[in-house]
């Protein structure tokens, strides 16, 4: 459950693992209308156009999928394409569905662009459901670009319809934060609707619309930044969070001291900062 509720903490700001892939100079990626399912460890998938850099480029190709310890393996009739350390809380949906799902790299000069129509997880104690996702991101000089993450930082935007979740801890977590604003929340999920985050050299602008038993309109900003380390994917991302409002209403406090009571050796904690660290 603690897995689930670091997702939807953490997805407004970076879908580390997808970008790992298209780190590193802007190797050309080129992914169209993929799609596919799996229950248990294994399942189906169908791209109109699977490319990765110079190692493939694959038309029309369907996939066998494997779930296996910490990856995903894709094999095609021609090869095979794994992604590699799969986020935990992924890993453990026993049913996924999604559909169109597009990214780009490469192809225009410093720019990454991922994009997924709809997105639906079960696991036997919760769901994640997740609608018209989008992110583009660009820099403005690549001879400074070490991933596709400091792009991200540089001047990103990160969209999505709707996200849903009826993770206990995720309607712990709003209940904590929001309260009294909202009561005692007897909500079975919890819905974020419209989220819109902007990011501008560092400067980043959050909001979104919660919709527990009440709705509510969340804004949150400050500043983020990251550290490249010694591989494409490892480094520390710095959160400040200068200001969260539930309305008219300065939540910041009780964000922080809810972040503070989540338990894990990648994140610290020291207000106003977040320190986020990929080994």
């Amino acid at each position: 459950m603690k897995n689930i509720l670091r997702g939807l903490l953490f997805v407004s700001f970076f879908k580390i693992s997808i970008l790992g892939a298209m780190a590193s100079d802007f190797p050309e990626v080129i992914i169209s209308n993929f799609e596919g399912s799996y229950q248990g460890v294994s399942g189906e998938a169908f791209a109109e156009r699977f490319s990765i850099a110079e190692e493939f480029d694959w038309r029309q190709v369907s996939f066998q999928v494997f779930k296996e310890s910490t990856q995903m393996r894709f094999q095609g009739p021609e090869g095979e394409f794994v992604w590699e350390d799969v986020p935990t809380f992924l890993l453990e949906l026993q049913k996924i569905t999604w559909s169109g799902a597009q990214a780009n790299s490469g192809a225009s000069p410093n720019k990454v662009s991922l994009s997924l129509a709809s997105f639906q997880g079960h696991h036997p104690q919760h769901t994640l459901k997740l609608t018209r996702f989008d992110l583009d991101c660009e820099d403005a000089q690549k001879s400074l670009i070490h991933s596709a993450l400091e792009s991200c930082i540089h001047r990103g935007r990160l969209s999505w319809k709707n996200l849903e979740t009826s993770s206990q801890s995720s309607l712990k977590l709003f209940n904590d934060v929001l309260y009294p604003l909202s009561g005692s929340v007897q909500a079975s999920q919890v819905k974020l609707e419209d989220l819109s985050l902007n990011i501008d050299q560092g400067r980043f602008n959050l909001a979104v619309k919660a919709d527990l038993d009440i709705r509510l309109s969340l804004r949150a900003n400050g500043r983020v930044s990251f550290v490249p380390g010694s591989s494409p994917q490892s480094g520390e991302l710095t959160l400040r969070l200068d200001k969260v409002k539930a309305g008219f209403l300065n939540i910041t406090g009780r964000v922080f001291s809810e972040i503070e009571k989540i338990n894990h050796p990648q994140l610290r904690v020291a207000r106003p900062y977040i320190y986020v660290t990929f080994p």
